[in-house]
C-alpha cells in the first residue's frame, strides 16, 4: 500500500503454458484521497468596458496546479488565466456585446487533468449578476448573497413572490428556513444610488430532503473491476455522492467500508472501481450535504459477484446491413454471430462464419459501397486504458510448424 500519491510507468507481461507471451505498458496513478477538482462553481458578472480580476480555486489532486483556458474569449476582449495561480484577468472591450460567455477552464496537476465550464455574464449597465440556481430544502437553513454589476453603489434590493420562510435583506442577503415545498417564481429587483433599476424573474424550487436520493444505481462488470452508474436529484452544487464498498455486507454508514467515489452531484454519475478482485461485493450510494448524510433518504444499494458469469462473446445481433441477399452464412443468423466460435479445434480454420456480402465494383474503386455491416451487443465491460482497449478477430487458429504441429507462438488472426 502506497503512503503517498505517485505515478509510474509500468510494463506487465504474461506467458501461457504453451510459451506464448505478450506485454503492455500502463501508467499507474496512486491518487490522493481527494480527487482533483475545480472548486469555483460560478464567475461574477463583468462590466463591459471594465476589468476582470477573479481568483479561481482548486481542491485535491497532487499540486503543483497548471491552469489554462480551452476556448477563446475574443468575443468580449482579452481574457487570460495565470497558469500558476489561477487568476482570471483581463479587460472587457467597450464595444463588446451583452453576452453570457462560456469559458472552458482546464486544470492539471502532477497526475491528471479536469475541465469545467464557467459562464461569464457581460453587461453594459446595472445588472443582477448572481442568483441562486440550486434547489432549496424544506426546513433547512438557506442563505445566498445576491450580486450586481454596473451602476453606482450602494445597491438596494427588494423581492416579491419568495418561498414562505425566505426573506431578502436590503443589502442583498437572501436567507431563511423555507417551510413549504413547491416552485416559486420570484421577482428580484435591485436599484443603484442614481435610481437605475434591474429586475430578474427566477424560479426558486423548494424540495423535500427525503426526496433527494441517488436513483438508478447500476453496475457493469469486467473480470475484476466494476463500473457504477447512477442518477441524482435536481442539480445542486452543495450535494455530494459517496459510493462505499464492503465485502461483508451492505454498507450501513459512510464509514462501513471503503469509499470508492466522492464528488458533487454536478459531476458525471459514473465511476470505475478498479481491481476489486474475485468474490461478492456490496455497494451503497449515499447523498451528503456539507459532509452530513441526508438520513431521511435511504441509500441506494446493490451487490455484485466477480468474476462475472458473462462470457466475452456477442450476446445479441442488434442489426445487419448485408450488401448481398445471399451472403454466406445468412441463413444461420443470428446464431452464427453469437457465442463462442465453432470449428475443428485450435489448429484449424472454421467455415462457421457470416459474410457481410462485400460488393466489387468494376470502376477501379471510384464508387462505394464495398462491404456490409453487422452490429453486435456484448454483455461485458471494456475498461478504458492506454492504447487499444477492445479488438475483434475472426477465424483465429494456431499455425502448424514444419513438423506439422500447431505452434503456440504463431497465430492466424483476421482483425475485424
Amino acid at each position: 500500500m502506497a503512503d503517498a500519491p505517485w505515478t509510474a510507468e509500468i510494463t506487465v507481461g504474461v506467458a501461457d503454458s504453451r510459451g506464448a507471451r505478450d506485454a503492455a505498458g500502463f501508467m499507474l496513478h496512486v491518487q490522493p484521497e481527494q480527487p482533483l477538482a475545480i472548486a469555483t462553481e460560478s464567475l461574477p458578472g463583468a462590466l463591459i468596458g471594465g476589468e476582470v480580476l477573479f481568483q479561481l480555486e482548486a481542491v485535491g489532486g497532487l499540486p503543483p496546479y497548471v491552469w489554462s483556458l480551452e476556448n477563446d474569449a475574443d468575443a468580449v476582449g482579452l481574457l487570460q488565466i495565470d497558469p500558476w495561480t489561477g487568476l482570471l484577468c483581463g479587460v472587457i472591450d467597450a464595444a463588446a456585446p451583452e453576452i453570457d460567455l462560456p469559458l472552458l477552464v482546464r486544470l492539471e496537476d502532477a497526475q491528471l487533468q479536469v475541465t469545467q465550464e464557467l459562464v461569464l455574464r457581460c453587461r453594459a449597465g446595472l445588472s443582477i449578476a448572481e442568483m441562486p440556481s440550486d434547489p432549496l430544502y424544506a426546513r433547512e437553513s438557506f442563505s445566498f448573497d445576491l450580486a450586481a454589476i454596473g451602476g453606482t453603489e450602494p445597491y438596494r434590493w427588494a423581492a416579491a413572490g419568495l418561498p414562505p420562510g425566505i426573506e431578502l435583506d436590503p443589502t442583498g442577503l437572501l436567507y431563511g428556513w423555507p417551510t413549504a415545498e413547491g416552485d416559486y417564481m420570484s421577482e428580484i429587483v435591485v436599484q443603484d444610488a442614481e435610481g437605475q433599476v434591474d429586475a430578474v424573474s427566477c424560479l426558486l424550487a423548494v424540495r423535500d430532503p427525503a426526496s433527494a436520493a441517488v436513483d438508478r444505481f447500476e453496475a457493469l462488470l469486467s473480470r475484476n473491476s466494476v463500473a457504477l452508474s447512477w442518477a441524482t436529484p435536481a442539480p445542486a452544487a452543495d450535494l455530494q455522492v459517496r459510493i462505499v464498498r464492503n465485502p461483508g455486507g451492505v454498507p450501513a454508514t459512510t464509514t462501513d467500508g471503503i469509499t470508492v467515489y466522492q464528488a458533487s452531484v454536478m459531476d458525471d454519475g459514473v465511476c470505475l472501481d478498479r481491481e476489486v478482485g474475485a468474490g461478492r461485493h456490496y455497494y451503497a450510494a449515499f447523498l451528503e450535504r456539507d459532509g452530513q448524510v441526508l438520513t431521511s433518504a435511504p441509500p441506494a444499494t446493490l451487490s455484485v459477484s466477480l468474476p462475472p458469469t458473462a462470457d466475452p462473446f456477442a450476446a445479441r445481433v442488434v442489426g445487419t446491413e448485408l450488401l448481398h441477399p445471399q451472403a454466406y452464412g445468412i441463413e444461420k443468423l443470428p446464431q452464427v454471430a453469437l457465442g463462442a466460435p465453432t470449428g475443428r479445434g485450435l489448429s484449424w480454420g472454421s467455415a462457421n462464419v457470416l459474410s457481410l456480402g462485400a460488393a466489387t465494383n468494376d470502376d477501379e474503386g471510384r464508387t462505394a459501397p464495398y462491404g456490409g455491416a453487422i452490429t453486435l451487443e456484448f454483455g461485458g465491460l471494456v475498461l478504458d486504458g492506454p492504447g487499444p482497449d477492445f479488438s475483434v478477430f475472426e477465424n483465429v487458429f494456431y499455425i502448424h510448424n514444419a513438423a506439422g504441429i500447431p505452434d503456440p507462438t504463431k497465430r492466424f488472426m483476421e482483425p475485424a
